[in-house]
């Protein structure tokens, strides 16, 4: 019998072993996400690995698999071991670390039709319903199930079926509640130059607009004639009277619309003003943008971003958008000031280790002083230093200065704040020094930032 050794959700500083049950001989291996009867309840465990015995005399069985692929690799249970030795910490919260907000908590099942299978022993009007369901899509999940069958009572039905051996059933984690932020894009499609020219591609016949065009190419034209050119009529002569564009004095025409406005009001006349307004801000900013900036901008649609695309004038796409807690904010910039003498000393021995050592850089407070003055620096990967002061001393400073010069290397960095009530303070001074590069993490975030 194989065993495998898990670590459960929950803040209990050990691991357990569990025993694969016959249902499940090789379907388990060292990451995938499991359920197991802990205490009275039923938990989600992680596997963590496999062994031929079990550390206890009695153990429990697993109860299933809840993904056909592990949720963490074993690279990721090491620095989780890791984690958990440096900082005392449960095996099982450095973990559950790894895995995205809502992925836990949500267990679904996949239902697939056997190639084989006794059809006399669907007897029941749901069963047939099911069956052919199957056979039509293939393997479904079982929140498709409710979608194609509701108010149904599948899931007995798929029970029974299982019985008779006439589908298989696998337990699997329904998708995430939180998935990245897709918008749809929207950016030129030809040069900015050939704007004008492609756009007439989509001029909308209009007996006014071309009558108007004809009155303003003759300083006085007689009614009757500019009529006939254009085929226009009485009424669209009189739309261009009321409106003030053009003048009739006995039987001639004249133009009185400003010159400057006439290709503005043509171009709306012929229903082009909304694609112009469109291509030239897409123009303007080059680089795809927002399809909902356009919207506001250009007071346009989806349907006529479509028919700019059906015209081969617009490219529509889409992107994925970051959640930026700290979007909305500004943050000025500023200038480090100038050390003290006391801070130039502790500063020349830190810009000293960061540019020899290719180690990560630890640079800790005094809150823990006693615990750093016993322990031995021998962490081959680390240099670790203890910068001590009193509040207002000038510590973060120095952080401050050893991030910007490692960023400079080329290398990252992470501000670790002890409280959450101090994360406001810590972030405009942060971000204040390296605008647009500083990212928050921490558990008041919503779900969808933290993803």
């Amino acid at each position: 019998m194989k065993y495998a050794r898990v670590a459960v959700n929950t803040p209990v500083d050990a691991t357990f072993d569990y025993h694969i049950p016959p249902e499940l001989d090789g379907k388990i291996a060292p990451g995938h996400l499991v359920q197991v009867e802990f205490r009275t309840a039923m938990e989600h465990a992680i596997v963590l690995s496999l062994h031929d015995e079990a550390e206890v005399e009695r153990t429990k069985p697993i109860i299933a698999r809840l993904d056909p692929h592990p949720v963490v690799s074993e690279e990721q249970i090491e620095l989780a071991r890791w984690l958990s030795k440096a900082y005392l910490a449960p095996i099982g919260l450095c973990l559950w670390i790894w895995l995205p907000p809502g992925l836990t908590g949500h267990r679904d099942v996949i239902v697939r039709l056997r190639e084989s299978y006794p059809p006399e022993l669907i007897i029941d009007q749901l069963e047939e319903a099911v069956v052919a369901l199957l056979k039509r899509r293939g393997a479904l999940r079982g929140h498709q199930l409710n979608l194609a069958l509701p108010g149904k009572n599948w899931r007995g039905v798929v029970d029974a079926l299982e019985h008779y051996e006439i589908v298989d059933t696998e337990s699997t984690l329904a998708p995430p509640r939180v998935k990245p932020r897709i918008v749809q894009t929207a950016a030129l499609a030809i040069h900015p130059d050939d704007i004008p020219k492609a756009v007439l591609s989509l001029e909308r016949t209009s007996l006014t607009a071309d009558l108007l065009e004809v009155v303003a190419t003759v300083p006085e034209i007689e009614t009757a004639t500019a009529l006939k050119a254009t085929r226009a009529n009485k009424t669209h002569l009189q739309r261009l009277v009321e409106t003030g564009w053009i003048a009739e004095t006995g039987d001639k025409l004249s133009l009185r619309l400003d010159r400057a406005e006439l290709t503005p009001t043509l171009n709306e006349l012929r229903k082009l003003d909304k694609p112009l307004r469109i291509l030239n801000i897409l123009a303007r900013e080059g680089d795809p943008v927002d399809v909902s900036w356009i919207y506001a901008q250009a007071d346009a649609s989806l349907a006529d971003l479509k028919k700019l695309e059906e015209a081969d004038l617009v490219l529509l796409g889409e992107q994925q958008r970051w959640r930026d807690s700290l979007a909305e904010k500004d943050f000025i910039a500023v200038m480090p000031p100038s050390l003290t003498p006391a801070q130039s000393a502790a500063w020349k021995q830190l810009e000293s280790a960061i540019l020899s050592a290719n180690a990560t850089l630890v640079l800790e407070d005094d809150i823990r002083r006693g615990e750093f003055e016993t322990r031995p620096n021998t962490d081959p990967i680390r240099s670790i230093f203890l910068l001590h002061g009193v509040t207002g001393s000038g510590k973060t400073e120095l952080y401050l200065r050893a991030i910007e010069l490692t960023l400079a290397l080329g290398r990252s960095a992470i501000f670790l704040v002890p409280e959450i009530a101090l994360t406001p303070q810590t972030v405009r001074r942060v971000a204040a020094r390296f605008p647009g590069r500083t990212a928050v993490v921490h558990s008041g975030l919503g779900e969808g930032e933290r993803y």
